[in-house]
């Protein structure tokens, strides 16, 4: 990975994105907002240790935890590779797709707040750092508007996010007792959201018998109106719609309030792993910028958008099928040769304030 990047900006190796300074006075304007400071940077998650910098440091405990309780406990995907029959995608040989998932979420939320509460209490006062948590956010629309669907979609959103009052008090009344509930009351400074594309939600009849967490929520979801119902994702073939982040966004501070959001990844996904002229990839992060600009000229407390991702990576569900990277990486030669492709050269321009980003949604 490469040590160092254009200036203004410093680039972590998975990231390529704009982290903005803590919450500038109101008169600032929402575009200077996404403007890059002198130093930003999105280091992963870490063991506490009393490390003094001049930066804000910016933490996340657990990335993209609701697809891992999923992935390690539903699906058998991800490690420990836990699933029953007939959930998993792989040979299930240990584990309890029912049950399972529900344990790991319940755990992740206290491991997270016990280290929250451990790192405020020894390092903050040092580090100056926050620490929030990071989950995949798909923005859904109802299939139709009947009164099923529009459920359905509700009921989605709430197995991703407990918003709805009821879900809330549901989720903290059955997995937390009085002790938890407190240690896990405001151990976040800011959520962090990997967003990419968006679903059609409609209601599906609540299976009898064993379940996993996908049926549980009993809805069927697809790429579009037209298409049959599908559990494949392949980000590659999803349209773009920006309006989806922006609602997402809105969404979040509509229920949990004016919590800083950081929208940790986002980008176009791509099958061509020879193709350097990306006007698509360029075409879909003008949008999800634009609809960035939308939302916080809607009240979001956004402070950052980075791009998925500085280079072509190894991809948690799809190898290295679907290349995200602003640079290509021939994986053929042992040397991982780099390349540029447009989609570098137009977010380099944009972060470094050649391109008027007010034209953005318009172009």
């Amino acid at each position: 990975m490469p040590s160092g990047s254009p200036a203004p900006f410093r680039i972590d190796p998975t990231f390529a994105g704009t982290v903005a300074r803590p919450r500038p006075p109101t008169t600032d304007s929402a575009i200077s907002r996404l403007r890059p400071p002198a130093a930003c940077a999105h280091p992963p998650a870490s063991a506490c240790a009393p490390r003094p910098s001049a930066a804000r440091r910016l933490d996340e405990l657990l990335g993209c935890s609701n697809i891992a309780a999923l992935g390690a406990y539903v699906t058998g995907e991800f490690a420990p590779g836990h699933c029953s029959d007939p959930f998993g995608l792989t040979k299930c040989t240990v584990g309890n797709s029912s049950v399972e998932p529900y344990i790991a979420a319940h755990n992740m939320i206290l491991i997270h707040a016990t280290v929250v509460r451990l790192y405020r209490e020894k390092y903050r006062a040092l580090q100056k750092g926050i620490v929030g948590v990071n989950m995949l956010s798909l923005w859904s629309y109802p299939l139709t508007n009947s009164i099923a669907d529009l459920q359905a979609d509700q009921r989605y959103r709430d197995f991703s996010l407990p918003t709805s009052d009821e879900e809330k008090c549901r989720f903290s009344s059955s997995i937390l007792n009085k002790v938890q509930t407190e240690l896990v009351k405001g151990a976040v400074d800011f959520i962090g959201i990997n967003h990419y594309y968006f679903l059609y939600v409609n209601d599906r009849p609540l299976v009898e018998g064993v379940r996993d967490y996908v049926a549980d929520r009993s809805v069927s979801y697809r790429v579009s109106k037209t298409d049959p119902p599908t559990e494949q994702h392949d980000p590659a073939q999803y349209p773009n719609d920006p309006k989806g982040l922006q609602l997402a966004l809105e969404y979040l501070r509509e229920y949990y309030g004016d919590f800083p959001i950081y929208i940790q990844e986002n980008g176009k996904g791509s099958r061509n792993d020879s193709l350097l002229d990306d006007t698509d990839r360029v075409d879909y992060i003008k949008g999800y910028i634009g609809g960035v600009l939308d939302a916080i000229r809607n009240g979001v407390n956004v402070r950052g958008y980075f791009v998925w991702s500085f280079v072509d990576v190894l991809d948690l569900l799809d190898g290295y099928q679907t290349r995200y990277g602003l640079y290509r990486v021939d994986f053929d030669d042992g040397a991982l040769p780099r390349r540029a492709r447009r989609s570098t050269r137009w977010y380099s321009d944009f972060v470094r304030s050649k391109q008027d980003p007010v034209l953005i949604a318009q172009q």
